[in-house]
């Protein structure tokens, strides 16, 4: 049955005309663009449609993910595909366009335009009909490196207020990673969406800092010099519950090591 279709295809090679195939295609093309133009001006009207009627936040409507899983598509390649998308009623000559290469946003203008908009969302509490899957993100990163700054000024201000009076009495961290339970295990859960977001925040932090020491010795003494800082900060803050709790809560910090 192969060699059958090859055989066909073989045929259609070598009888294939130029001339023929220009006037086949040309009209092809032309449809192809005008069809491609009226779907892309379907979508955007959809999407923003949709945004101003904020069915996001309202469960009984229907959403831009709702109607793109409905035509057979996700909205992040839907959202993709109109980045650039222009309507007639925006465009400088009338008409529906892309914009070109050329004249894209840089960058940095696309990621100045996004904090515009996330501060007009946090000003008023409504997304802007222009809001995309990028502002989302951005949106979720600051809010994680929001809630680590906070987290890290509040556990700082913590330390301040009792390392003065409270010395721990063991190291809790080590004697945790010794376990034989830990060995092994590369990652725990935590069970708080918001910590996990704010964790991975402050490990890429780490990440970026660390590479960015070109010396591999001095790379490793930074390392160290964390690992000795995030110690410092556990036991302190065992020693403190300890404290405050009760010499009860000495067995407490027994840590349970939950499974990656």
């Amino acid at each position: 049955m192969n060699e059958l279709r090859i055989a066909d295809l073989e045929v259609v090679l070598s009888t294939w005309n130029y001339d023929e195939a220009v006037k086949r295609t040309k009209p092809k093309v032309t449809a192809w663009g005008q069809a491609t133009m009226e779907l892309f001006r379907e979508l955007y009207i959809a999407r923003e449609a949709l945004s101003r009627r904020g069915g996001a936040r309202d469960p009984n409507q229907p959403t831009w993910t709702d109607f793109c899983a409905d035509i057979g598509y996700t909205r992040q390649s839907i959202n993709a595909k109109l980045k650039y998308f222009v309507p007639a009623e925006l465009s400088q000559d009338g008409k529906d366009c892309f914009l070109p290469p050329a004249v894209q946003p840089s960058k940095a203008d696309r990621e100045a335009a996004s904090l515009a908009r996330i501060a007009q969302f946090r000003s008023t509490g409504t997304r802007p009909p222009e809001w995309s899957d990028d502002d989302e993100a951005l949106l979720r990163r600051l809010d994680a490196e929001d809630k680590a700054v906070q987290t890290a000024h509040q556990m700082t201000r913590n330390i301040l207020s009792y390392k003065r009076q409270y010395r721990p009495t063991r190291d809790y961290f080590t004697e945790m990673l010794s376990r034989d339970q830990v060995k092994g295990i590369d990652k725990f859960k935590i069970a708080d969406r918001r910590l996990r977001s704010a964790q991975q925040v402050a490990g890429d932090s780490i990440a970026q800092f660390l590479y960015s020491i070109d010396d591999l010795n001095e790379r490793a003494k930074a390392a160290a010099n964390l690992v000795v800082r995030l110690r410092d900060i556990i036991n302190d803050s065992i020693e403190e519950a300890v404290a405050t709790q009760g010499v009860e809560a000495a067995d407490d910090c027994d840590f349970e090591i939950m499974e990656a």
